[in-house]
């Protein structure tokens, strides 16, 4: 076979998958976050639902962009999500086994808040309380009132709103295949998200946060 005709034919295939997923890109609504989406998130007792909601409403233009239904919000996953969000803030354990004995699992977790289900999945993340861009460097400013600067712009860094947090941890897990894999199921069709906060680091705090799916 030509060499040249093998390149050619994966040009064209790309091309043409690009441009499919830009039309489906073109005809998805942006999220409608309002005005609680976009306050900043306290430290200390989060909206969970706030957070849940701003979530399902990335990955659902995820799904859309990929032809895919929407997920529905589920109170109960949202539950879930929240025990081990909170459990992994609490030991600084990220891991999807709780080191609590009686919620170790998915499954016990998800007993525990009494979902139903026939299938389940969870993507988890652990995110700065700051918006600071991977990869960029910042500087610091006064560490001891959590001010810190972005040296390319001169401008502060904002801590995160409930929108900017849920827009930077979908954007992540659409960047993991396994976690892409998750969101973009098949089989699920309800999910819920839960933030908790850990301030021990250097940067005035991180965000342990979980996403529950079902069927």
């Amino acid at each position: 076979m030509n060499p040249s005709s093998t390149v050619l034919f994966a040009a064209v295939a790309l091309v043409s998958s690009l441009s499919a997923t830009a039309l489906a890109a073109a005809t998805c609504p942006a999220p409608a976050f309002n005005a609680a989406h976009k306050r900043q998130i306290p430290k200390k007792k989060p909206n969970q639902t706030v957070f849940a909601e701003a979530v399902r409403q990335m990955v659902n233009l995820s799904r859309c962009q990929n032809n895919l239904p929407a997920l529905k919000a589920a109170p109960r996953l949202i539950k879930a999500a929240s025990l081990h969000s909170k459990s992994m803030a609490k030991t600084k354990n990220f891991s999807h086994t709780s080191t609590n004995p009686r919620l170790r699992t998915l499954k016990e977790r998800a007993k525990k808040a009494e979902v139903k289900y026939r299938f389940l999945a969870e993507n988890i993340a652990l995110m700065a309380r700051f918006q600071f861009t991977t990869g960029t460097a910042f500087s610091i400013v006064d560490r001891a009132n959590c001010q810190f600067k972005d040296p390319s712009t001169g401008q502060l860094i904002a801590a995160h709103s409930y929108a900017s947090l849920a827009s930077q941890v979908v954007t992540g897990w659409m960047n993991s295949p396994g976690h892409r894999q998750n969101i973009l199921s098949t089989k699920v069709g309800k999910t819920g998200a839960a933030l908790a906060f850990e301030g021990s680091n250097d940067t005035c705090g991180q965000y342990y946060m979980t996403q529950v799916f079902s069927n």
